[in-house]
């Protein structure tokens, strides 16, 4: 009996000794309390890179939903910027053109003399015009003075 058994184990050096045939309980307690406390710490390290691996998989799933927030928040921000960027200024001047174009003033018939009631009607209808796009004028200037603020 002079062979020596020879243990492997990866990454490991080779054992050229002979075992003992005898152990002694103590050593033999010792020994598998060891190996228990290596399987512990192993088990608790297996989970311990579960435990990485959720949070891992939470993080990234955080980063998608800011992702889809700061999407979502620019796409506010542009509606937001392109309502800012044409002001109302210009809805209330094509309105108040269309209004004028609409309540256009009928002119006289074409007579080589216009009586004087006709002429004060046209005059008194030019007029009524101008003081209403004076006013609208005055809303418009009162507005951009008020945003501006």
């Amino acid at each position: 009996m002079d062979s020596k058994p020879v243990i492997h184990v990866e990454g490991a050096k080779t054992i050229d000794k002979p075992f003992p045939v005898f152990i002694k309980v103590e050593k033999y307690k010792d020994i598998v309390k060891f190996l228990q406390d290596l399987r512990s710490y192993v088990l608790n390290l297996r989970d311990a890179l579960d435990a990485m691996e959720d949070f891992q998989r939470e993080i990234k799933k955080g980063f998608v939903m800011a992702q889809k927030t700061l999407d979502e928040i620019n796409m506010v921000l542009s509606s937001l910027d392109s309502y800012f960027l044409k002001p109302e200024t210009i809805d209330y001047i094509d309105t108040a053109v269309k209004e004028v174009k609409e309540k256009e003033v009928k002119k006289p018939e074409k007579k080589s003399v216009m009586k004087k009631e006709e002429m004060e009607k046209y005059v008194k209808g030019i007029y009524d015009q101008l003081e209403e796009l004076k006013s609208q004028l005055q809303v418009i200037s009162w507005d951009e003075t008020n945003k501006n603020k």
